[in-house]
């Protein structure tokens, strides 16, 4: 890259029928304190307004419209278009934040072993609001592995001679074509973490996350297979990407009413021995992720109802589903419902031969149990008014 100058800007959008939110997206990037910025919009032949609001645009937006194979084959035609030192994608239902362009190549232009920089992104809802904030941290290989694509695409810039040294998007992924990208990238570069927000993800119910929730998941298991093979990859490493991977498809497939398949995937994951180190570990996750399915958290009811789903299915791994009600069990003592504590706490003690060695559990099961006899003791207990005979007990009324 020349650090001596500005250099040019190359933004690529996949559209396709996208006129609903297109408009906000080419003001975000119009409205960028930066210059030289191309935007290339490549659109999959739309049937809607698309079109039209992309001749609207002028000069700003450099576009095509034509068939293709999909986001991957649209992303393609728009690197093989685009002239500028630094790339970013993104899709025609989110926005760039002010000032994101220009902070960018700051960064990159300021450490030049650096292939990709990239932030936080807000989650947006249809109407524009902001929802929450997506945080992201410092990542490598290992830790992409692990913990998912956590690098949003619509924060994040490259160097276009990383395009040239890994090629460009597999066409054919349909769904993580951004997360084998990055995957790949992180093999031969270094990525910068900014605490900023660079840009907005929309999340509302035609994306391709709302609408195919459970389809993403055998592609982010063909990925970390590929990768393992092909790379240089610690085995440990691979083997527990592969191991969580398969325990989050086993939960997305309980939360969209696929049973079976939730069974399966948990049964795979788990028979090696519990993901993230330890059977305790593992059942915080389900709650955690419980709360937040997706990009946004839910409400409390939605979180139980989901992790009522996520129990059912994991009876057929007993220690899991011991340690998912003892972490249960202990949510409700400090929410301080005891009686939902006590069948919690005694469903754990059914469910596996080591949860009857935890004390704590059978703590909280005869607490629950005692306050339960209180409770129907005091309803017995006659009334204050109720007449009573010499000797204290209340008069008959037969």
């Amino acid at each position: 890259m020349n650090t001596t100058s500005t250099p040019l800007v190359s933004i690529i959008t996949p559209a396709y029928n996208s006129a609903r939110y297109l408009e906000a997206l080419l003001a975000s990037v119009c409205q960028q304190d930066y210059s030289p910025i191309e935007h290339i919009v490549v659109d999959g032949g739309s049937t809607d307004r698309t079109v039209d609001l992309l001749r609207q645009a002028g000069q700003q937006v450099r576009w095509i419209s034509e068939p293709d194979q999909g986001q991957s084959d649209a992303l393609n035609k728009g690197l093989r278009l685009a002239r500028g030192d630094i790339i970013g994608w993104i899709n025609a239902d989110d926005q760039y934040e002010p000032g994101a362009v220009a902070a960018a190549v700051g960064y990159l232009q300021a450490h030049h072993d650096v292939g990709l920089v990239f932030s936080d992104c807000n989650f947006i809802d249809a109407a524009g609001r902001v929802v929450d904030r997506g945080r992201t941290q410092a990542t490598d290989l290992a830790a992409l592995l692990l913990e998912g694509c956590t690098i949003p695409h619509q924060a994040t810039f490259l160097r276009r001679s990383l395009f040239d040294r890994i090629g460009a998007f597999d066409v054919e992924l349909r769904y993580v074509m951004d997360y084998d990208f990055l995957l790949r990238s992180l093999l031969e570069f270094h990525a910068l973490r900014i605490d900023s927000v660079w840009g907005n993800l929309r999340v509302w119910e035609g994306t391709k996350t709302s609408q195919h929730p459970i389809e993403f998941w055998p592609e982010i298991i063909h990925v970390i297979e590929r990768l393992g093979q092909a790379a240089h990859i610690d085995p440990t490493v691979r083997g527990e990407a592969l191991r969580r991977a398969r325990f989050r498809y086993g939960l997305a497939a309980a939360w969209a009413g696929e049973p079976n398949m939730a069974q399966r995937e948990l049964v795979a994951a788990c028979q090696d021995g519990p993901p993230y180190g330890s059977w305790a570990q593992a059942a915080e996750q389900v709650v955690e992720f419980c709360r937040r399915p997706s990009y946004v958290r839910v409400e409390t009811a939605e979180a139980d109802r989901l992790l009522e789903l996520v129990n059912r299915a994991a009876r057929v791994v007993p220690t899991l589903s011991a340690q998912l009600h003892a972490v249960r069990t202990f949510l409700a003592v400090q929410a301080g419902d005891w009686s939902s504590a006590g069948e919690q706490a005694g469903a754990a003690l059914r469910a596996s031969s080591l949860s009857r060695r935890n004390r704590g559990l059978w703590a909280v099961w005869a607490k629950s149990k005692a306050m339960g006899a209180m409770r129907k003791a005091r309803a017995a207990w006659p009334r204050q008014d109720e007449p009573r005979s010499a000797a204290g007990r209340p008069h008959s009324r037969s």
